[in-house]
């Protein structure tokens, strides 16, 4: 297995509120930001607010609470995009402790909690597709792949019992893994028409990771266990990618 060498494309941390649990979003950027969101969007007939801002590092954060659900985020730039090569929020796991840190800090003021979950998107960048095969070959031994292979996706949910002593909890870690393709293209404006010049294709190998609490688990979820649950969620992410798709 070579060493992880892993980007992060984003990550996510996501509460499900109690049924009847009051969420109030009001004060939650401010502690965990260190300035005032750039973007605000509120729908409330959908029930909808979106806070997004500018964190650092090249790394926005985004808070989203829709109905019951919570969601942070670790997204690129808006303008990540339009530069080259797989936009990104830095490395793997250094950018995962990062985000973690700053979810607990956040945790003490959710609401009851009937789910919790953690995840993440990471790239393994490759020269070509034949590479991104190889690479993905290394993490899912259970699929003999062709290095000329294309379209290939590979999911399972390998769950494990807690280790943080909640009695029958059970943890779902799902895993979708493919190759993907960054197609650049360059277009040239004309008098009567546009030119279109293929720039470069570049390949990774992609790992797409949901560690999540069991939807069985009659909640709420104890509110002193939070913070330790969420380390059990990233210890699992940090597993999988070092060592892949193994029962």
């Amino acid at each position: 297995m070579p060493p992880p060498t892993w980007i992060i494309e984003q990550a996510r941390a996501t509460v499900f509120a109690m049924p009847n649990a009051t969420i109030d979003y009001t004060g939650w950027w401010a502690p965990l930001a260190t300035t005032e969101p750039d973007q605000v969007n509120q729908q409330p007939k959908l029930g909808l607010y979106q806070a997004r801002g500018h964190f650092y590092d090249d790394k926005d954060l985004v808070l989203q609470v829709k109905e019951n659900r919570i969601d942070w985020y670790f997204v690129p730039p808006e303008d990540a995009f339009e530069r080259s090569g797989f936009a990104s929020v830095g490395t793997f796991p250094e950018v995962l402790d990062t985000f973690v840190t700053l979810i607990q800090k956040w945790l003490p003021s959710c609401p009851e909690a009937s789910r919790l979950a953690l995840g993440a998107v990471l790239l393994q960048p490759g020269t070509d597709r034949s590479a991104a095969y190889r690479t993905l070959q290394e993490y899912v031994r259970a699929v003999r792949l062709d290095p000329n292979s294309s379209d290939f996706l590979y999911q399972i949910n390998r769950p494990r019992n807690t280790q943080t002593e909640i009695p029958q909890l059970r943890i779902n870690r799902l895993t979708k893994w493919s190759v993907i393709l960054l197609h650049s293209l360059l277009i040239s404006p004309g008098e009567s028409s546009s030119t279109v010049t293929d720039r470069r294709q570049e390949f990774a190998c992609r790992l797409e990771l949901d560690l999540n609490t069991s939807s069985d688990f009659s909640g709420p979820l104890p509110s002193d266990k939070l913070p330790s649950l969420m380390n059990e969620l990233a210890t699992w992410a940090k597993e999988i990618a070092a060592n892949g798709d193994v029962e």
